[in-house]
């Protein structure tokens, strides 16, 4: 499940905002993105945010993007094998930057 609803960008992603890593144009894969309230946020800055989410977004566009955001996903997902696929399939979906 979800750890927490979020209203505004995560501090990573304004982060990467900052080191010009989220610039318009850029594709951005939110992979478990909850409610979907980091794709709200990032949909502002003319990007091609799309999310998927176990949960909560199911039938989201699982599909690679040139940054993937892997944000206060890992650090919920107590199973280590779980975690190991989740990091994986994370990874292979990150085209130029992964941020977790």
């Amino acid at each position: 499940m979800t750890a927490i609803g979020r209203t505004g960008m995560s501090a990573p992603a304004r982060q990467a905002v900052i080191d010009l890593q989220l610039v318009p144009g850029t594709s951005v894969l939110d992979y478990g993105c909850g409610r979907g309230g980091e794709i709200r946020a990032l949909q502002g800055l003319d990007l091609d945010v799309s999310g998927w989410d176990p949960v909560y977004f199911p039938d989201g566009r699982l599909e690679p993007a040139d940054i993937v955001l892997l944000t206060y996903v890992v650090n919920v997902i107590e199973d280590r094998a779980e975690r190991q696929r989740t990091l994986k399939r994370a990874w292979e979906l990150a085209k130029k930057v992964f941020e977790s």
